[in-house]
């Protein structure tokens, strides 16, 4: 995108570093949009891990994160994405 001028989309981002990697290139001024779902901010792989139609409930692709980085996805976009 950087080379050709084309915009981007980002979807169904789900964790830090990915999010680390498209907020660097919006700031080398790439024309880049990012989505994601809620679930990804707010619930980590244990929900998908649970016994039964439980957890059958929670399966998202991609798959959900770990805890922690699903908290630093969090961190990252309150830093201020727009």
């Amino acid at each position: 995108m950087e080379q050709t001028g084309a915009t981007g989309y980002v979807v169904h981002l789900s964790c830090a570093p990915a999010l680390r990697a498209a907020v660097e290139a919006k700031v080398r001024g790439v024309n880049l949009h990012i989505e994601s779902v809620l679930p990804h901010f707010l619930l980590d792989k244990s929900y998908a891990e649970r016994a039964g139609v439980e957890g059958m409930k929670h399966i998202m692709s991609p798959p959900f994160a770990r805890q922690a980085q699903s908290a630093r996805a969090v961190e990252c976009a309150e830093d201020g994405l727009d």
